[in-house]
Order: structure tokens, then C-alpha cells, then sequence
């Protein structure tokens, strides 16, 4: 568990599992996990304004385009929103590839995450990265 949500008290105990899913199927990037834990009708605002579904989301990792090497999350601040939500956010050092261009970046997310009923827990309903500069 990333170091950023191992410590917090609830509500992140129930979400920290799930965000660090998320990073490591990131990192690795593992589609099939990106694609259980994203809900199907997420929408994500990336570093450049952009509104991406979960189709558009997952295309980088699909094509290949997109290999992480660095993903460090530190200043976590998680909220609950309702019995069911939760609200994340999170500073990001990311370092990898894109369409062969090295990069490395830091970025504040924010992530929605919505309780569903069943095995799969815990969905990325909703997201938005800046660059701090």
C-alpha cells in the first residue's frame, strides 16, 4: 500500500485498497485492472483539459503508448461524500514514456470513487489532474 494512504483513518481505510489498485495497475500497466476498477460512464479531466470516458482513458495503455515508471503519491487527503462516495486527493511525481517522448511530471489529482454493490467494490467515477508547477 502506497505510503500516502496506508496511515489515514477511515474514511481512506476503505478506499486506500482501491487507490492502490489503481496505481499499480497504472504502473504496470495492467488494462484489466484499469478497466474494473474505472466505471463505465467515468469522466476524467487530464493535465490538458481534456474530458476523457473510460474508453479514451484506457486507449494510452491499450495502444501502448503509455509506460510509467514513476508513480509517488504523498500529501493524501480522502473524504467521505455520502455513505457510498469518496473523495480523493493526491500529489503525484510520474516519470515514464509517452508516444516514445520521455516525461516526467508532478500533478494533483482528485478522484471520485462510488461504493457498488457486489465483488467489485469500489469504482473511479470521476477525476481531474493539474500540473503543479
Amino acid at each position: 500500500m502506497s505510503n500516502a494512504l496506508a496511515t489515514l483513518a477511515s474514511p481512506a481505510d476503505d478506499i486506500a485498497f482501491y487507490e492502490e489498485r489503481l496505481r499499480a495497475a497504472m504502473l504496470t500497466g495492467d488494462l484489466k485492472g484499469l478497466e474494473t476498477l474505472l466505471a463505465d460512464d467515468l469522466a476524467f479531466v487530464d493535465h490538458t483539459g481534456c474530458v476523457k470516458t473510460k474508453q479514451t482513458h484506457l486507449e494510452p495503455y491499450r495502444a501502448g503508448l503509455l509506460k510509467l515508471s514513476r508513480l509517488d503519491l504523498s500529501d493524501a487527503v480522502v473524504r467521505a461524500a455520502g455513505e457510498d462516495g469518496r473523495v480523493v486527493v493526491v500529489r503525484a511525481v510520474t516519470a515514464g514514456v509517452y508516444d516514445g517522448e520521455a516525461f516526467t511530471e508532478t500533478l494533483r489529482f482528485t478522484r471520485i470513487w462510488r461504493r457498488t454493490q457486489g465483488p467489485a467494490g469500489w469504482k473511479l467515477v470521476a477525476g481531474h489532474c493539474s500540473v503543479i508547477l
